[in-house]
């Protein structure tokens, strides 16, 4: 009799490497990991190996005293040193699974950071719960990309500029290449889009002569802040977990963006009715545009 013989999904990944991808998608941002340097060694290294590309995943790198008394001043000081190494735009803050079982306030922790001598010279920062036991890297992805809609959305008027009256799309996890495409899609629809994230060229870039300490390309900070006067969202794919909001769900709730829940658009059928979509944003946006203009 043949013994059983036990397999492990590659494709199972933990929360944090997720939320780290969709940090990787957010122009000028550097994720950092609170809890042990052994979690953002691993993900650094698995995600270089996949995209072929520099990542640089920050640690708070919990040491043995942390874990009894909890790692406060460990993830401040960690997060002290990244500004001065990057200058980033964004630091998201993912936990790991020892921050979590421990119980680390970590919104507590950077509101207090926030309130210290130094709050001048932070960026902002976003913090999301990514406890590997709690699901997968899908899990995490989703969770941080709600968690930085969630922080930094705002209403406002849609205006003039790059980033105003742009779509919201919301691809959920895809190659680079699938993310350009996306991108040429909607461009070739007439309707111009803000993708979160959008990791299509930070994760895809040429080679260069010199290390770019930030790797150019990302979703602009300023477009996310904005995405409360998006005129829609549209969610890709994604998962529905009962009891979580997702970043579409949470403008609809909070700013009354209408939301398009649509599977990826594989096949023809799925295709035709991602266009459909955009097909409808596109005449809604060319009304809109004849009564703004003068008679």
């Amino acid at each position: 009799m043949t013994p059983p013989v036990s397999t492990t999904n590659a494709c199972r990944m933990c929360m944090p490497l997720g939320a780290v991808l969709a940090f990787a998608g957010i122009e000028k941002a550097v994720p950092l990991l609170h809890g042990g340097q052994g979690c953002a060694t691993y993900i650094r290294r698995y995600l270089i190996s996949h995209f072929n590309e520099p990542v640089d995943v920050a640690s708070s790198s919990f040491a043995e005293a942390d874990t009894v008394f909890g790692g406060e001043s460990t993830l401040h000081q960690g997060i002290r040193n990244l500004v001065l190494g990057y200058d980033p735009g964004l630091v998201g803050v993912a936990t790991t699974c020892l921050a979590e079982t421990i119980g680390e306030d970590v919104p507590a922790m950077l509101g207090r950071l926030r309130g210290g001598d130094d709050a001048e010279a932070l960026p902002p920062m976003v913090d999301v719960a990514t406890p590997s036991y709690a699901g997968t890297h899908a899990d995490g992805f989703r969770a941080a990309v709600a968690a930085v809609v969630d922080k930094l959305a705002c209403p406002g008027e849609t205006g003039a500029g790059e980033t105003c009256g742009r779509v919201l799309l919301l691809p959920g996890i895809l190659s680079p290449a699938d993310l350009r495409h996306l991108r040429e899609f909607c461009d070739g629809a007439g309707v111009p889009v803000t993708l979160l994230p959008d990791y299509g060229d930070s994760l895809d870039g040429p080679a260069t002569d010199v290390y770019p300490v930030l790797r150019p390309g990302g979703t602009p900070l300023r477009a996310i802040v904005r995405a409360g006067a998006a005129p829609a969202a549209i969610t890709l794919g994604g998962l529905a977990v009962p009891g979580t909001a997702s970043a579409g769900e949470i403008l609809a709730a909070r700013f009354g963006t209408p939301h398009h829940q649509l599977p990826l658009p594989i096949g023809i059928r799925l295709t035709d009715r991602f266009a459909a979509v955009l097909g409808g944003l596109a005449k809604a946006r060319a009304e809109a545009g004849a009564e703004a203009r003068p008679e």
